[in-house]
Parts: C-alpha cells; sequence; structure tokens
C-alpha cells in the first residue's frame, strides 16, 4: 500500500456504534448484520457459509470478498462468536448430512455439534446497474429454520474494481446448467449426495485441492465426471490411480482424501465449473479413459455405459458446482 492510499485510508475512518471501520463496505454491512444477528443469544457461534449469485446459485470473486467482509466485521461484535471460515469444511458435511433427507432422527447427526456452531449466514445477491442487493439469512442448525432475514443494499461503488461479480465464464455456466438439470435422472430408490468441501456454489483459490464427497443410501457403483470452464467434459473418477468406484451404503466417501494416491489440483482458466455424479446399483458397461476431454456437454451426457439388459437396476445424478478465482 502506498503512502498516500495510507493517509486516505486514515481520512475515512467511520465510527459506528463505537467500533471504526477503515473500510466502507464494512459500515454498509454492519447495521444490518447486527439487525441479522439479534435473535442470536449472547456467546452463540455464527459460521458463514456460502454467498452466491441469485439466478444460478453460483460464486464469484465477490462471494468470496463480501463473506470475508462479513466475517470481519461480525468479528467485532462481541456478543456472537464467529468461525473461521477455513474450519468450516467439516461443518458444511454435517449440514449437508442432516438436510439430506439420507438419515433419520434416530441417527443422531447433529450439524455443527462437532465445532459447537449454533447458526450459519448464508445469502444471494442481485447485480443491478447502480448496486448489488444482498440478501442474507440467519439459519438455526438444530433447526434448519431460517430465524431471520435481512436485504443490503450496496453501491458498485464501494467495491473494489478489481473484484468480479460474475464468474468469468458466466454466460457458459449458464448454459451448462441449461443443457442438464432438467435431464438429470432421478430414482426415489437410490438416493445420492454430493457436494463440495465448500458446498454448492463454493469458492476456490487457484492450486487448492477440490474434494467430492459423496454419500447414497444403497450400495452402488459412481463415476465422476468434470465440466470445465468451456464446458467440455472428462471422467475423472474411476481412474487409472484408482479403479474402484464401488461404495458402500450410508458411508460418506471423500474422493480423493489421504487414502488415495492422487489429488484434484484446481488451476487456471478461473471461472465456474461442475462435478457431475452418476451413481447406479449395477457395474457400468463399460468405462471411459480418465481425463481424456469427450466433448462439450449436451443432452447425451447422460447415463453413459449403463448397461440396458439391467432392468433392476436404479440410477441417481447428482450435478454440484464450485468457481475457481485467481489468488490476491
Amino acid at each position: 500500500m502506498s503512502l498516500a492510499k495510507k493517509v486516505l485510508t486514515v481520512i475515512y475512518l467511520v465510527f459506528i456504534g463505537g467500533l471504526v471501520f477503515s473500510d466502507s463496505m464494512d459500515s454498509i454491512l454492519y447495521p444490518p448484520l447486527i439487525k441479522l444477528i439479534n435473535p442470536v443469544e449472547e456467546n452463540l457461534t455464527i459460521g458463514i457459509g456460502n454467498i452466491v449469485l441469485s439466478d444460478k446459485n453460483i460464486g464469484s470473486e465477490f462471494s468470496s470478498y463480501v463473506s470475508e467482509r462479513i466475517e470481519l466485521v461480525l468479528t467485532e461484535e462481541s456478543a456472537v462468536n464467529v468461525v473461521n471460515r477455513n474450519n468450516m469444511e467439516q461443518i458444511i458435511d454435517e449440514i449437508t448430512l442432516e438436510l439430506s433427507g439420507l438419515f433419520d432422527d434416530e441417527a443422531g447427526l447433529t450439524a455443527g455439534e462437532l465445532k459447537g456452531v449454533d447458526t450459519l449466514i448464508t445469502g444471494k445477491y442481485y447485480v443491478f446497474d447502480e448496486n448489488i442487493e444482498l440478501y442474507l439469512d440467519l439459519l438455526s442448525i438444530r433447526t434448519a429454520v431460517t430465524l431471520n432475514t435481512v436485504k443490503i443494499s450496496i453501491p458498485k461503488g464501494v467495491i473494489p474494481g478489481k473484484i468480479a461479480l460474475y464468474p468469468d465464464n458466466y454466460n457458459k455456466a449458464k448454459n451448462v446448467i441449461k443443457e442438464i438439470s432438467g435431464i438429470l435422472k432421478h430414482d426415489d430408490e437410490l438416493v445420492l449426495k454430493g457436494w463440495t468441501s465448500r458446498g454448492d456454489g463454493g469458492v476456490y483459490f487457484e492450486g487448492e485441492n477440490l474434494i467430492v464427497n459423496l454419500i447414497a443410501n444403497k450400495n452402488c457403483y459412481v463415476k465422476i465426471y468434470h465440466i470445465d470452464v468451456e464446458g467440455q467434459y472428462q471422467l475423472i473418477f474411476p481412474n487409472e490411480y484408482f479403479e474402484n468406484n464401488y461404495i458402500s451404503s450410508e458411508t460418506i466417501y471423500k474422493i480423493p482424501d489421504g487414502s488415495y494416491p492422487f489429488n484434484f489440483e484446481l488451476e487456471a482458466p478461473y471461472g465456474t465449473e461442475f462435478i457431475k455424479v452418476i451413481a447406479s446399483t449395477s457395474q457400468y458397461d463399460g468405462i471411459e479413459t480418465a481425463f481424456v476431454d469427450i466433448g462439450e456437454i449436451s443432452q447425451g451426457f447422460i447415463a453413459r455405459g449403463l448397461s440396458i439388459e439391467a432392468k433392476e437396476t436404479l440410477m441417481t445424478e447428482n450435478l454440484i458446482n464450485y468457481t475457481i478465482i485467481a489468488r490476491e
């Protein structure tokens, strides 16, 4: 930071309720955030979940930026405890499982229990000509009930110019969602839940590793496809490093965790990418070569390699999205 920039920062300090903010974004966020957490008892713990574009539930640089600002603002509020976003991955796993419908109340799963998180802030934002409309929800983790909601109007002028409001491949990502979402196959008897370690719509920096979490209510075989920022797709699991694609029922699989001899490292180009998971109670009649481009996403991208002779076969699919951004 240059000396001139430092001087300007000092001049534009903002005082609100005894707190000092050197960032105009923080001064905009503070009053509605205090209103949002009003139902929370003192000393309860809050986690910051994903904040996504309203129309397609995908993340962006702005998602990461505003989540960071919210965390910093709430950290100054002594009445609550805020979980660092770096510690949210296990909590997201628990929340996803509790809301998945795969377990009944007797399963004993209590989201956030291991890290003592009581509530979660999630949000969506809309982009207009002059401002951003940000809607934040405060969710009770134990009851899955929305406790409070606030709307925050953010002038575009307070957002640093380098912060993109959309992922680099926004239009391409919308096309992928349009092509796939309406034709995903689901079988009521076979339930599969897939998510990344940062939840659907999560944001990752270039160079970070991706982990795909899977759980199903029946024993089944899975194939995992990666759809890149250009809409090209390829099989990434099973692969030459790990060929066993069988998963047991009601067991969480983290692909890859430390037991797998490979990692999924995220690299440029930046933008929104997708993971499509297909699960079948019968093994597939032919599996593509991993890490080889199959082609551009289309409606033909369904149930590849599934034997048509196994009439008793159950099959289901999941689509997961995440966004890669550059490191600061």
